[in-house]
């Protein structure tokens, strides 16, 4: 992220809380002031363009509206561990679940690409419930326990937790088209007037839920913004 923002004047903590593309220019009001530009490029989640936390004036076309309902987000949470020696005594990238027999429980992915670490994946009503606890690295543990037996705790290191579902920025792990609605993240990319553009992993055709995919639906919009403008 820094790299690629090296030498870029970009503003952190500095919300937009309107659009107004009515006149001729578009104007951003924002926490620190407003300012206009003839394009632009959202790329907030669905989760906060259904809430409407960023205002449009006028309103968002009715198909736009509908894809961003249609493209809510679930819950997906990690909590990764650093682990010294080899207490799983499985290969690297092996995938092991913790509990067989109930839903709320995780899947455990030991030694990703071979880095000492274990990584708890958490979804849905269960990740969104020990969010809201902090109860994801406790969870974790409990699992790595229960199929690699209490021993293999100690070869744990601090554990790194998301909270996505929590995250006033996010409120939520990434995009889930409900049934019959894939056609929805076309929708929600297409551009309206050439002024404004959309990117971010719900846009994306064949990468959805995926960093990749977020910064692939990037580098599409802004080569179609930096054509609307060249047209001008």
């Amino acid at each position: 992220m820094a790299a690629h923002g090296a030498g870029l004047p970009v503003s952190l903590s500095t919300p937009a809380s309107r659009i107004d593309w009515s006149g001729k220019r578009i104007r951003i009001e924002t926490r620190a002031g407003a300012l206009t530009a003839t394009t632009v490029i959202v790329t907030l989640p669905p989760s906060l363009l259904a809430g409407e936390d960023l205002m449009f004036r006028p309103r968002l076309p009715d198909a736009k509206r509908a894809a961003i309902e249609n493209l809510p987000l679930g819950v997906v949470d990690k909590a990764i561990f650093r682990v010294s020696g080899d207490p799983f005594g499985l290969p690297v990238e092996s995938h092991v679940t913790a509990h067989g027999d109930r839903r709320r429980t995780c899947s455990l992915q030991i030694r990703p690409f071979g880095y000492p670490i274990v990584i708890a994946y958490f979804g849905g009503a269960y990740a969104r419930e020990l969010e809201e606890q902090d109860g994801l690295a406790e969870a974790a543990r409990q699992g790595i326990a229960h199929a690699f037996g209490a021993k293999a705790l100690a070869s744990l290191g601090r554990p790194l937790v998301s909270s996505w579902y929590l995250d006033p920025w996010t409120r939520g792990g990434y995009s889930a088209a409900r049934p019959g609605h894939g056609n929805c993240r076309a929708d929600l990319a297409a551009p309206i007037d050439d002024r404004l553009f959309f990117a971010g992993e719900a846009t994306s055709p064949h990468c959805a839920a995926t960093c990749h995919g977020a910064h692939l639906s990037g580098i599409t919009a802004g080569k179609a913004a930096a054509k609307a403008l060249a047209q001008a």
